[in-house]
């Protein structure tokens, strides 16, 4: 569900809050990640705006403090966090297409998506359903944030969609893909957000990675420390936890 679980009175006591799809698939992933629980964050593949639809002048939000997506992914994100990390970003020149998407997640240990509205709606369902993500300890989702000329590229897109298609690209089904598929935990971007707040807490996530926090609890402290007097209603839930919280780096 798309509701915001996490906001329920009994879990604000909680330093981790995590989602499930079922005990036994729980059970199973414990098993298979107990000979390897670590996320190596080096070892990071990411695709940033693959149709390159974020820029200066596609911007709805007057209140954005950020460059586009991929200048500022190139300009913070990479010097500081991921020198080694591999992918691909989407140009002027350069579109970044299915094919080549789906390439780059050939056994990642960590995968990234940092662009507008669904992950899968650039690299579909019917691709991703044929990955082996098994070596796939943690897949970062920084989605759903869009602007006039990308919500128009979606609509004439979902209009030759069949319902299931969309349907699929909804997060938690996205989710729940990407776990069956062997990932052991997804970061996913439940609700409609803004690019401010999607690389806030992406780079709040990252750090406390780096400093030795368990996944969970690098979540649930960077979604409380990015909530500012003009956030979005239901801001700090809008990352949601699907698997094992407790991988560290």
């Amino acid at each position: 569900s798309g509701l915001p679980f996490e906001a329920l009175d009994v879990f604000q006591s909680s330093n981790v809050v995590a989602r499930e799809l079922s005990v036994h698939m729980m059970a199973n992933r414990v098993q298979l990640c107990a000979e390897s629980p670590k996320v190596d964050l080096k070892m990071t593949k990411y695709l940033v705006d693959p149709m390159y639809e974020d820029t200066e002048k596609t911007s709805r939000d007057p209140g954005r403090q950020t460059r586009p997506l991929c200048e500022e992914f190139t300009a913070n994100f990479l010097p500081k966090y991921g020198p080694a990390w591999a992918g691909a970003i989407g140009s002027v020149s350069q579109k970044v297409g299915e094919g080549e998407a789906s390439h780059l997640f050939v056994n990642p240990n960590t995968m990234l998506f940092l662009g507008l509205h669904r992950f899968l709606a650039y690299v579909p369902p019917r691709i991703v359903s044929r990955m082996n993500l098994r070596t796939c300890r943690l897949a970062l989702v920084m989605d759903q944030i869009s602007n006039e000329s990308s919500s128009r590229r979606q609509s004439y897109l979902n209009h030759r969609k069949s319902n299931m298609e969309r349907s699929l690209e909804e997060p938690f089904e996205a989710s729940a893909l990407l776990l069956m598929r062997g990932v052991s935990c997804v970061i996913m971007t439940s609700l409609p957000t803004v690019v401010d707040s999607n690389l806030d807490f992406l780079s709040e996530v990252l750090s406390g990675l780096q400093g030795g926090a368990q996944v969970g609890q690098a979540v649930r402290s960077a979604a409380t420390s990015c909530v500012g007097s003009d956030a979005l209603p239901y801001a700090e839930y809008v990352p949601v936890t699907y698997g094992l919280p407790n991988l560290t780096t």
